[in-house]
């Protein structure tokens, strides 16, 4: 397994949700180099993941804010979460009771078929980055009180999707290229 060797937890990527997010441990065995993140998405989210993690175990104990590590289970069709059960309807979210963030591989097919988008890879990590991001917000103690249950968007939830947005924006543009632990350029990140 790649986790101790990446130094994040990716346990998740081998796949938890049903339906065709079921997956095994052989898609992030092969994602050694930074071609196969440029091939799979299973590997782009691996990379992206020890990315995020080597950047926030660095920048919030400069904050003086403990880091704690999430996971990325990856997921189509359906998973169940400790936010309850979720559909490819839902999109990618972070889950904060079980502090996970949860990728739905069918949005980015969507975001191309469907909505024409053409951002590729670095795109489809910002979407992890945004997600990951709430899981800072939510360790920070950013998130803490608001009310994030409203079933319309308030200042609250407005203010932190865009602080989300602002820390992923951050977390890319930070980079000239981005990393894995090792030192493999697996993107770059176009200007």
């Amino acid at each position: 397994m790649l986790s101790p060797v990446l130094g994040v937890d990716l346990t998740g990527l081998a796949g938890t949700g049903t339906g065709s997010g079921q997956g095994s441990d052989a898609p992030v065995s092969e994602c050694a180099t930074g071609q196969a993140a440029n091939a799979s998405v299973d590997c782009l989210m691996a990379g992206a993941a020890d990315s995020l993690d080597t950047n926030w175990s660095t920048e919030l104990p400069a904050l003086s804010v403990t880091y704690t590590p999430t996971r990325v289970v990856l997921f189509s069709d359906q998973t169940s979460t400790g936010c309850g059960d979720a559909t490819s309807a839902v999109a990618p979210f972070y889950c904060p009771p079980d502090q996970i963030v949860y990728p739905d591989t069918a949005f980015y097919d969507d975001l191309r078929t469907q909505d024409g988008a053409s951002g590729g890879p670095l795109a489809e990590m910002y979407v992890v980055a945004h997600e990951w991001d709430h899981h800072i917000q939510n360790i920070s103690g950013i998130s803490n009180g608001l009310d994030l249950q409203a079933t319309r968007p308030t200042s609250d939830s407005v203010r932190l999707e865009l602080q989300a947005d602002f820390f992923a924006g951050a977390w890319v543009g930070a980079a000239s290229t981005i990393k894995d632990s090792r030192g493999v350029t697996f993107l770059k990140p176009v200007s």
